[in-house]
């Protein structure tokens, strides 16, 4: 087709696509990415393909991707999606796009980061959490107008699961009491351990709406420790958003 260029891509066996994290060097515009990610790994039957640790790391990084892969799988390992779309140009990710229920530290580190045009995130369905699995996942997205659904998550055991998540993110907006604005209820989990202090490791809510355009008198929401912001949510007490809030499945529907 004239204008348009064509790259078709699988593999065979393996389960792992970068294990150096160095990504792919996509140059032009305007790229578009369609097909089941695994038949990058397993092409021969799909429905066995695995993901190890570090397996699409840094795959796309600000790439000017424009639509994505599927990513179907449910069971995740160690950094296999870290930065996967950093500083790409997608606007939109459909909400059912990341099905895992089974969830390993850092999976999800910084997947979308930096991605300036997205306006609307996935649902995220998994209900048992991995220490620091959503960190930094949409910093520094400054158009992100709609906000995933976190009330349904357990946070028994694990660290930093929600870390810088938001950070940046200037349309996300956080109040403590409904108003004219802030008409959303937002139902946050609440720590194991309650965040002290002394013991900054164990917070989940480190910076998580850092520098979002928060209802919250100062711009930050929670307790104040040097430079770092935290929440310690009340569970008598919901908070409120002024953003679409996306639902997993069997929790409720897209406002």
């Amino acid at each position: 087709i004239s204008g348009k260029s064509y790259l078709f891509l699988r593999g065979d066996g393996n389960t792992t696509f970068n294990n150096n994290g160095s990504g792919l060097h996509i140059l032009g515009d305007n790229i578009s990415c369609k097909g089941d990610i695994r038949y990058l790994l397993n092409y021969s039957n799909i429905e066995n393909a695995t993901i190890q640790k570090f397996c699409f790391k840094y795959m796309f990084y600000r790439a000017p991707l424009v639509s994505l892969p599927d990513l179907p799988f449910t069971i995740l390992s160690e950094l296999c999606y870290g930065n996967m779309f950093s500083g790409t140009s997608i606007s939109n990710v459909p909400r059912d796009y990341l099905p895992a229920t089974t969830l390993s530290q850092y999976c999800y580190s910084y997947m979308f980061s930096d991605c300036k045009n997205l306006k609307t995130p996935p649902a995220l369905p998994a209900v048992e959490l991995a220490d620091k699995c959503y960190i930094g996942m949409f910093d520094n997205c400054e158009e992100l107008t709609s906000i995933p659904y976190l009330g349904h998550t357990n946070l028994s055991g694990v660290s930093n699961a929600f870390a810088y998540m938001f950070q940046n993110c200037k349309k996300i907006s956080l109040a403590k009491e409904k108003d004219d604005i802030h008409i959303y209820e937002y139902k946050l989990p609440v720590d194991s351990i309650p965040p002290s202090r002394a013991n900054l490791q164990i917070i989940n809510y480190r910076n998580t709406f850092y520098r979002t355009s928060n209802g919250i008198t100062g711009g930050y929401v929670g307790d104040y420790d040097n430079d770092c912001y935290f929440l310690r949510p009340n569970p008598e007490t919901p908070y409120y958003v002024a953003n679409e809030i996306i639902y997993p499945d069997g929790y409720g529907d897209s406002l």
